[in-house]
């Protein structure tokens, strides 16, 4: 490995990961990603009952997954994004709502109505910005534990049987000071500090 190349992780989940496979490097930094969020302000999910998905309409990503467990809980599902899977899923699952790709301001009125979001990816992941950007209006994440969302979800879930079980737990329950620790607790300086946290990495001697 050479020495003089410092290594930026996006995660603590993809740090962990990737030093499970090479020797550590000495030179290793944390830079979260900046995120997407416009003014910030609460969204009441403990009144609404969408169930969200939010990414690419493929196998890797979990969105079958999502769909089996929204159809057998019996709530309410909507699928935002795009993909080669959409028009199978989208005849297979007619109780769940497809909208297709959307802008950013499109999604957040989406949002608005949303109890959850759900990321199940069945593969890693470094940390998908959905997770992030839905909690700065407070809407708890449910992460497969595979994902580095999983470091900042509010539930995490292993099986599909567990997932199941977690939406008629979020479901069902008074998630309303959930809600209001998720946006109290939500951390903007990642986003506001991105510039400066890349150039202190740039500037740090090697």
């Amino acid at each position: 490995m050479e020495k003089n190349i410092a290594y930026i992780f996006i995660s603590e989940f993809s740090r962990k990961q990737l030093l499970r496979r090479m020797p550590a490097p000495k030179n290793q930094f944390l830079v979260q990603n900046p995120i997407y969020f416009a003014d910030r302000f609460r969204i009441e999910s403990e009144n609404n009952k969408a169930f969200l998905y939010i990414g690419r309409l493929s196998e890797e990503k979990g969105v079958r997954n999502f769909c089996q467990a929204v159809n057998n809980t019996g709530v309410q599902g909507v699928v935002i994004g795009d993909g080669g899977m959409k028009n199978e899923l989208e005849s297979q699952f007619k109780n769940i709502k497809f909208t297709g790709w959307l802008d950013k301001s499109q999604i957040r009125e989406w949002l608005k109505i949303a109890r959850c979001l759900i990321f199940p990816s069945v593969c890693y992941e470094t940390l998908g910005l959905a997770p992030l950007e839905v909690q700065a209006y407070g809407i708890p994440v449910i992460a497969s534990d595979c994902t580095a969302a999983s470091d900042i979800s509010t539930f995490t879930y292993h099986t599909q049987n567990e997932l199941e079980n977690l939406i008629k737990r979020v479901n069902s329950q008074d998630i309303k000071q959930i809600s209001i620790d998720i946006y109290k607790n939500f951390d903007e300086s990642p986003t506001y500090d991105y510039i400066n946290n890349l150039l202190k990495v740039y500037e740090s001697p090697i």
